[in-house]
């Protein structure tokens, strides 16, 4: 029953929160989604669980969303009420980025020969005997078990990575230039780049890459398509609703496509509510034990773990890779529940326990409302980009915590490929396009 009421009081706070914000990526927005979507899969799996849900949960859910939401707000009440930082201000850019060359043939070279250089670092290093899906298993277990790749193989998913984001941000600025849809070189160039990533991908077992790649897919679609001047909000938004689920039923398909490569035994119901319910249960579970309070250790564990691999702060290093306790019963019923994901909150309640549940949570509404009032300014542009590179933290959050805990070479990685690419096509490639134009004009002008 206790599932069922905090669902309809997080449906009525979408919805006012939509009244708002008017936006479907907007941070508030997208935290409660993220609750929504737990809370309806653990609505739906009541029985099978046999919940009971503790009181102190309930309220660091309320806590947690109440010191985001109030981050969000300090933000866009000081910053987002700027006349220069509202949206539809929409500040011109020098020219269309469709007229900036883009380098789509050398981005998929570039990304055949690492997804090559991956692939066979991997094999050399487990073998190549056995079945697809026996290596895939192999690798699965590797990674699981704390072993990380080599700096190398690291670089080289990350790089295939970073050129398919700014290849699909390519896509979305071509399908607002008419001339720009008119080429289908690039087009056929970029997804056949798609190839590439989804093999990385496939090979590194790893489906977080896929559901960062889809959030961020969802992200810069919505903004493309609310950020269309003289466009009916509420319209366009229903519009999108409808496309995003069948979108979202697609990836759920296929994240569970990759889990049966490496031969994951659960159906796909089971599936859908362990990796997008049992966050919020687990904690629900976590908050039940008595705590030793980490004081930072928990949620900066890889910061921790980054510092003294450089030989700060003395002590052995912590694993690379965290792997929380298993919760593991077999219910009445005979559903056997088994997951180890305690949403983000378990790292800030175990730290700092209620009051980790007010500042951790503040600290990412006023990160996250400053980029999407940046977003919300410099229209179409890498504010756009990069927004929806980050926001990906805020849809976890009720699975796992991916903003602290990832505060380790890895994001630094992550980060720089991207904007490495893009500074390089969009800003020097823009840059070298005004110089052109202006030599051009100064001829002009001397005849």
């Amino acid at each position: 029953m206790m599932p069922a009421v905090l669902l309809g009081i997080f449906i009525i706070l979408f919805v006012l929160e939509y009244r708002i914000q008017k936006s479907f990526v907007a941070p508030v927005s997208l935290l409660l989604a993220s609750f929504l979507l737990a809370l309806t899969l653990m609505s739906v799996n009541a029985k099978n669980w046999e919940i009971h849900i503790n009181l102190t949960f309930v309220l660091c859910i309320f806590l947690a969303v109440a010191s985001f939401s109030l981050g969000a707000f300090i933000i866009e009440f000081t910053l987002g009420r700027n006349k220069a930082l509202v949206i539809g201000q929409g500040e011109r850019e020098p020219f269309d980025l469709n007229e900036v060359h883009y380098p789509a043939a050398l981005f998929l070279i570039i990304s055949v020969i690492c997804m090559a250089v991956y692939f066979g670092l991997m094999l050399k290093r487990l073998g190549f005997a056995g079945s697809i899906g026996t290596i895939l298993r192999r690798i699965y277990m590797e990674v699981t078990s704390g072993s990380s790749s080599s700096f190398v193989m690291h670089q080289m998913i990350e790089i295939v990575v970073a050129i398919a984001k700014i290849n699909l941000f390519k896509l979305f600025l071509m399908s607002r230039n008419r001339h720009a849809k008119e080429n289908v070189l690039p087009t056929v160039l970029i997804f056949l780049q798609f190839l590439m990533f989804a093999g990385c991908a496939v090979i590194s077992t790893d489906r977080n890459i896929i559901l960062r790649f889809f959030i961020y897919l969802l992200a810069l679609w919505i903004l493309f398509e609310t950020g269309k001047k003289g466009i009916d909000i509420d319209k366009t938004n229903l519009k999108l609703f409808g496309k995003v689920f069948l979108v979202i039923v697609a990836v759920a398909l296929l994240f569970f496509a990759l889990g049966k490569m490496r031969k994951a035994t659960s159906g796909f119901g089971r599936m859908i509510g362990i990796y997008g319910g049992s966050g919020l249960y687990c904690f629900n579970q976590f908050v039940q034990t008595e705590v030793d309070y980490q004081y930072g250790d928990s949620t900066f564990l890889l910061l921790k773990n980054t510092l003294q691999s450089f030989g700060l702060f003395g002590g052995d290093s912590a694993e690379s890779i965290i792997v929380d306790d298993f919760i593991a019963y077999k219910s009445s019923t005979g559903y056997v529940f088994d997951s180890n994901i305690y949403s983000a909150m378990r790292p800030y309640y175990e730290d700092f326990g209620i009051f980790g549940m007010i500042i951790f949570p503040m600290v990412l509404g006023l990160l996250f409302e400053f980029l999407y009032v940046l977003a919300k300014k410099y229209k179409g542009g890498f504010a756009w980009a990069f927004y929806a590179l980050m926001i990906f933290p805020v849809a976890y959050f009720t699975i796992a915590e991916q903003f602290f805990r990832r505060f380790h070479l890895g994001i630094v990685y992550e980060i720089g490929w991207f904007a490495f690419f893009y500074f390089v096509v969009f800003v020097f490639g823009r840059q070298g396009l005004l110089v052109k134009r202006n030599s051009l004009k100064e001829i002009g002008n001397g005849a």
